[in-house]
């Protein structure tokens, strides 16, 4: 975490800034650590994407002043909670956060008893939004943990709060918190129904997607590990070689995105524009899938082969909330990010796949220097889609990953596929409902200072 959490301030609290930075970091540490211990198993994983924030100063400053307006509140009396560390423990608990998001109910579950068993963590409390949601429709589990650090030879615990949810809440919640936050609007009546509708439909799509994942997950049978028939392929220096030039076009592309993701945050602390990125995931593709995908298109397994045939050997995915996010997300990888785009296809709208995936993908040219000294193009994918398309995905993924769906199940996904553009949709309407009165409230502000 580059930036300082409580800049310009007393240098008093130091020790604190340091206490809340090393907890901050411990509890990404445990997290990944959890979510590479379910890859690494071969276990179906059921984490999506884990995301870490630490509250800035001027968050932590305004959730005092809210305290301040409660304890008034009850007890009729005023009482000033200044900026301290004894103030900011006793009455803020999420300085430091976690957001953990599943793919399904399912999951939730599972990750929830997971963390509550977690060695290092200390249970304090829970609340839980999924079985008793919030009046506007918010839907998430919320966990009160403390989290170890080390200080002066001594072990000392923190607070913090990991929020657990599956891909339909955090599309729904990033929805109302790109709605509301900092805006100061007041939604008409039928933008507001809309937005009890999408939590409606969210929520009942959850359900679905879980009850037709538990289902056909009781029909799979446990996918046999390949024989590799090119294991001295696999282990030899050129392969090798592949890799690292590959995971750097890999690091190149993703910098630029994150340079990107970082200033779209800035931007959207000091204005009113929402940042179109969500989330972003990238890997290589691992070693067994390029052996299959090889021998499915029938080609010889050989570096070259692989290089010519396989587009997807490094990959990236870019998340966003609204369909108007991912063309602004489209065009900047198209113009912006300074890599020729090679190949493109668009999956979008009518140009959906039959089986009901949607989304937007873009093949780059990245210049990279050899260890011979040379400078080579590598190609890496690029797929764009909104957090709907991305859950929908998720879903057809885990019940068709490398076995044949039966035509109920196809026809159920393509359902679902129609389901979810009508969410896209309505997130859309109500996101430019939401810009037109931010821009008439500017209006208004100009005509009467």
């Amino acid at each position: 975490m580059n930036k300082e959490i409580f800049p310009n301030c007393d240098t008093s609290i130091d020790k604190m800034k340091f206490k809340y930075k090393e907890a901050l970091n411990n509890l990404e540490r445990m997290l990944n650590s959890l979510d590479s211990e379910y890859s690494n198993l071969g276990e179906d994983n059921p984490i999506e994407h884990i995301k870490i924030r630490i509250k800035s100063e001027e968050s932590i400053k305004g959730k005092l002043q809210r305290k301040e307006y409660e304890l008034f509140k009850k007890t009729g009396e005023y009482t000033k909670l200044e900026f301290n560390e004894e103030n900011i423990e006793k009455y803020i608990s999420d300085v430091v956060g976690a957001r953990i998001v599943c793919p399904f109910l399912n999951d939730v579950e599972r990750v929830i008893e997971r963390i509550k068993k977690h060695p290092e963590l200390r249970f304090i409390k829970e609340k839980d939004y999924i079985n008793e949601k919030k009046v506007n429709g918010y839907a998430s589990y919320h966990m009160k943990v403390l989290v170890p650090v080390a200080m002066d030879n001594e072990l000392t615990y923190v607070k913090a709060e990991i929020q657990i949810r599956t891909i339909a809440m955090d599309m729904w919640a990033s929805l109302e918190h790109k709605l509301f936050y900092k805006k100061g609007i007041q939604l008409s009546q039928e933008t507001s129904q809309n937005l009890r509708i999408i939590a409606d439909k969210t929520s009942n799509f959850d359900k679905y997607l879980n009850e037709k994942y538990l289902q056909e997950k009781r029909k799979m049978k446990p996918i046999q590990k390949e024989k590799l028939q090119a294991e001295e392929w696999f282990s030899n220096e050129k392969y090798n070689e592949l890799q690292v030039n590959y995971m750097t076009a890999l690091e190149k592309v993703k910098n630029e995105i994150i340079h990107r993701n970082e200033t779209y945050k800035l931007i959207e602390q000091s204005t009113n524009e929402t940042n179109p990125i969500e989330h972003i995931k990238y890997r290589i593709k691992p070693r067994n899938r390029m052996i299959t995908k090889l021998q499915e298109k029938g080609k010889e397994l050989s570096i070259s082969s692989l290089e010519e045939n396989i587009n997807d050997i490094a990959g990236i995915r870019i998340v966003c909330s609204f369909k108007s996010d991912l063309y602004r997300i489209i065009n900047i990888v198209k113009n912006n990010l300074g890599f020729e785009v090679i190949k493109e296809k668009n999956y979008l709208g009518m140009n959906r796949k039959e089986s009901g995936y949607a989304g937007y993908h873009l093949i780059v040219s990245v210049p990279i220097y050899c260890e011979d000294g040379k400078v080579e193009n590598k190609k890496v994918e690029i797929q764009i889609r909104t957090i709907a398309m991305d859950m929908w995905a998720s879903l057809e993924h885990k019940l068709g990953y490398r076995r044949e769906l039966d035509e109920e199940t196809k026809k159920e996904l393509r359902y679902l596929a129609n389901e979810r553009e009508l969410i896209d949709n309505l997130m859309e309407n109500t996101l430019q409902e939401s810009k037109e009165l931010i821009q008439n409230k500017k209006k208004v502000k100009k005509i009467y200072p």
